[in-house]
Parts: C-alpha cells; sequence; structure tokens
C-alpha cells in the first residue's frame, strides 16, 4: 500500500477513487461530500424542479447560497453514525459519484481533529495563545488546507467521545478561529479540493496515523465546558406564551417556509434561528423545542437530509430562543402581540373615574380674546394642560384628519372651528363619499371655542389638498381665508408658504 496522492490541481476521478478505497482499507470509515461536478448537477436539479412547477429558477444570489451551502455538505446520510469501512460500499459510492471528496467523521475513527483556520483574503490566523493552552503534544500527522490552514490529529482514550465545536474557545466578538473536530462533524481528507475546485488537502494520513499521540487532558476538559454567555434579562412581555393562534401559526411556518438546517452548511446556525424565530412567534421555549422536533425535523428526511438528533435542537435550538429572549419582544411577530402592544399605549381607568368625563382645569378668559398667534410659552402653560394630551384615534375614513383642518382653520382665521350649516350648492354636487368626508364630521363641532391645532401629516402637500378639498366643499366657508395662502409654522420659527 502506498501513500495517498497529494500533489497540487485537480485530482482525477480514479485518483479519488483509488484514495478512498486505500482509505478504507486502511480502516478508515469515509464517506463522499459534494464535488465540483456533483454541485453542479445539484443546481441543474433544482431548477429543473421549479420549471417543472412554473416557478422563476433560482436567482443568482439563492444559487450562490446554495453552492456555498453544498460546499461541504456530505453526499450521503447517516454519516455521523457510519461505522463500515467495507471496500465494497466504498467502490459503490466513488463509482456513483467519482470525483466526491472524501469525507471522515473523527469521532467515529477515535480521533480529534483540531482545526486551525488561516485566510490570507480577510486577514485572520487561529489565536496563538488560546492554541496553547490546550498543551497539545507534537503529532506527526498533520494535513494543509488549500488556504494555509492545518489539521492536527490525537488519539482519543479509549471509550472517550468528545462533540465538535466551531470556533473552540472563541466567542462571536473574540472568535479563536479554532475548531474542534469529532464526534458529529466531518474533515476533508487528501487529495480533496478546496472550496471552489481549488487547491487540495495535503498529508500522509495513512502513515501518519502510526504512533499517534493522545490528545491531551487540558483540551478535554475545556470541551466539556459550557459555552460562556453574557446574561442579560429577559425583556417584559405583552403576551402569554402558547396561545392557540400562535401554535397554529408557528406549525405552518414550520412544516412550510421554515428553512432545512444542513449539517456543516450553516446547519447549527439554522438551528439557533429557527429556535429565535419561534421565541419570535410566541412559542415558550420547551414549546419551540418540541415542535422543532416533532413538525420541523421529520421534513429533512422527506428530503433526503439528515435528521438531527434531540440534543442538538436542544442546545442549538434553545441557544438561538435564549439569544432572542435577551434582544427581541417575546411574539414580537404575532398578531396578538401587534393587538397587546396598542393596548399598552393607553391606561385603562379604574375607581370612581370610571365612566365619568376626563376634568380638564378651565382656560384663561383672556385666551378665548386673543386673535394674534400668541408666544410660545403661551401655547405650553393655557393651551396644553399638564399632564394631558388630547388627540383624534379612530378608524381609517372617520374623517379624522378633516376635522384637524377645520380647526387649524379656526385657529388660522382666529375665529370659531365650522359650526353645524346646511349643505352648500357646491357641497350638494358632490359624490355621496366625498360629500360625507367634507360636512359629516363638521357638524359634530359645536360651539365657538378657539383651539390649538396640531397636525400629524407626513407631506405639506396632503396638507394642502386635504384643505383645499374641504374649502372647496363649503366645509370651510367663504369668509375664511383662501388656503392656498396657507402657511405651516414649525417650532423653529420658520414657515413654509403652501
Amino acid at each position: 500500500m502506498h501513500g495517498v496522492p497529494t500533489g497540487p490541481g485537480r485530482a482525477k476521478d480514479k485518483q479519488m477513487k483509488k484514495a478512498a478505497l486505500e482509505y478504507s482499507l486502511a480502516k478508515y470509515v469515509i464517506f463522499p461530500v459534494h464535488s465540483a461536478t456533483t454541485i453542479e448537477a445539484w443546481v441543474a436539479k433544482e431548477n429543473a424542479k421549479r420549471r417543472e412547477k412554473g416557478e422563476n429558477e433560482l436567482e443568482p444570489g439563492e444559487e450562490a447560497k446554495l453552492r456555498e451551502d453544498l460546499a461541504k455538505r456530505p453526499l450521503v446520510t447517516g454519516w455521523q453514525k457510519l461505522d463500515t469501512h467495507d471496500p465494497a460500499w466504498v467502490d459503490e459510492r466513488w463509482t456513483e459519484w467519482p470525483d466526491a471528496k472524501i469525507g471522515m467523521c473523527p469521532g467515529q475513527n477515535g480521533l480529534a481533529v483540531v482545526d486551525r483556520d488561516v485566510d490570507p483574503e480577510k486577514g485572520i490566523t487561529w489565536c496563538r495563545e488560546r492554541f496553547d493552552s490546550l498543551n497539545l503534544p507534537d503529532t506527526g500527522l498533520v494535513v494543509t488546507t488549500p488556504r494555509g490552514g492545518d489539521h492536527l490529529y490525537f488519539l482519543l482514550p479509549e471509550g472517550v467521545k468528545v462533540k465538535s465545536k466551531n470556533n473552540f474557545m472563541g466567542t462571536k466578538e473574540d472568535p479563536s478561529h479554532i475548531d474542534l473536530k469529532s464526534t458529529g462533524g466531518f474533515v476533508l481528507l487528501p487529495p480533496s479540493l478546496g472550496k471552489g475546485g481549488s487547491g487540495a488537502y495535503r498529508g500522509n494520513v495513512i502513515e501518519g496515523r502510526k504512533d499517534l499521540p493522545l490528545v491531551s487532558k487540558e483540551l478535554l476538559e475545556i470541551a466539556e465546558r459550557p459555552r460562556e454567555r453574557k446574561d442579560a434579562p429577559e425583556r417584559e412581555r405583552l403576551i402569554a406564551g402558547d396561545l392557540p393562534e400562535n401554535l397554529k401559526d408557528s406549525d405552518k411556518w414550520l412544516l412550510n417556509k421554515a428553512r432545512l438546517s444542513i449539517a456543516h452548511a450553516g446547519g447549527n446556525d439554522t438551528l439557533a434561528a429557527t429556535g429565535a424565530h419561534l421565541h419570535d412567534m410566541g412559542l415558550e421555549r420547551d414549546t419551540a423545542i418540541q415542535r422543532m422536533w416533532e413538525v420541523w425535523n421529520p421534513r429533512h428526511e422527506q428530503a433526503g437530509e439528515e435528521p438531527w438528533e434531540h440534543e442538538d435542537i436542544v442546545k442549538h435550538g434553545g441557544s438561538g430562543w435564549d439569544t432572542a429572549s435577551r434582544e427581541s419582544s417575546f411574539g414580537c411577530l404575532t398578531k396578538a402581540y401587534k393587538r397587546a402592544e396598542r393596548a399598552s399605549m393607553f391606561s385603562e381607568v379604574e375607581g370612581d373615574q370610571a365612566g365619568k368625563s376626563a376634568e380638564v382645569a378651565p382656560l384663561p378668559a383672556q385666551t378665548w380674546e386673543r386673535r394674534e398667534p400668541p408666544p410660545r410659552e403661551w401655547l405650553v402653560e393655557d393651551w396644553i394642560p399638564a399632564g394631558r394630551l388630547g388627540s383624534l384615534y379612530g378608524k381609517g375614513g372617520m374623517g379624522k384628519s378633516l376635522l384637524a383642518l377645520q380647526i387649524a382653520a379656526a385657529v388660522m382665521h382666529g375665529g370659531k372651528p365650522v359650526a353645524t350649516q346646511r349643505l352648500s350648492d357646491r357641497e350638494q354636487r358632490l359624490s355621496d363619499k366625498d360629500r360625507a368626508e367634507a360636512s359629516g364630521i363638521a357638524k359634530t363641532l359645536q360651539g365657538g371655542q378657539r383651539v390649538l391645532w396640531l397636525s400629524w401629516e407626513d407631506e405639506t402637500d396632503e396638507v394642502i389638498r386635504r384643505w383645499r378639498q374641504a374649502y372647496l366643499a363649503g366645509a370651510i366657508t367663504e369668509e375664511y381665508p383662501d388656503p392656498k395662502k396657507l402657511t405651516l409654522i414649525d417650532m423653529c420659527d420658520f414657515g413654509v408658504s403652501g
């Protein structure tokens, strides 16, 4: 038996199959991983499915994302627990996919692999200080990666298992650029090509396995520690958890729209994102995990993907839910939350005040006699009683904006708001809808008190349009100034002519 080819350049199909068979004969448990050829076939198949359904083909961005996801996805399901190194099985797989990359799950082979990442384009490299803290022995089995990083191989003690961990000993804010690959993870073996088919993994994994050192106790101890996280209080809730309508909506989303989570293709991140989304859909943590397991996880097998272990859903889905509980409002995507949010803007009247009109202190008599625009302090002290704010609130189309315009006309003219009046000739010629908008709500105004107008219109042009419409309809009588001369005054003491 000779060493596996390690030279640069694109590996020939026969080289990949030969290398895979040599690994199998050396008792390595391996499996095929997507290559450039299988990725192209997969993308073409996806576009064909879409055409059959009458849908558009993948957009460039969608296609690029799919290619990226497939780049490190195994071509077989159940690879995490694969325990055969039967040459016949390997021969069959690489006959079907001749140029497939060669994947190996270290945990299934009694190994732990420390992946030290280097990316010259992004200017990143692995953290020396954190690596040194692992106190690892020298190893003779090192595989270099296409980007310049390396994989260090170590034996695990008999009967010991350790879970794979990306960003080992690092955080999102301070990454280590070191991954631990063992149970549940995989590495690519030489002469597999790198991402995009450029560069190759180099090293002799067969000869290098001889006299392989045991992994350090320090690494095993650190690997068992739970990942530290910044604790923050959960946000105050506006709705109860697990409301029937939210359970129904979340199940519908999990069955039809939720993205599948593919291991080593952003899988852990998708698990976390799914858990976070269910938090925002109003599901309690345990319920979210249960629905992910019972409703969402079976979709993976139906789609030909490997379903997740329950402990993975608990770990990553639960972590996503926890993060969302600190960063977003519980159930914020639900209709129930929107209703509760609107209700929270108003306080309930309690005690002997229920059913009574609000009591507002009377304004000074001289207020009604003023005809010139008052100084600003007058607006605050006399027109708006302390601690109170008046607003027009109601469904769309009720005439709130028209009422505000009529009040504004009274302020501009220095007189009183529009009172009940007979329909003018011009008003009678309007459509029923326009006539109702122009005069209907005006007839609810009685009396002659002066008012302060506060408008919440977004555009000056819209204010002018509505004002002009009311003026022409006769809701604003001829004795008022032409609204084309309206001037809007803001809090900065300057006007904009309409």
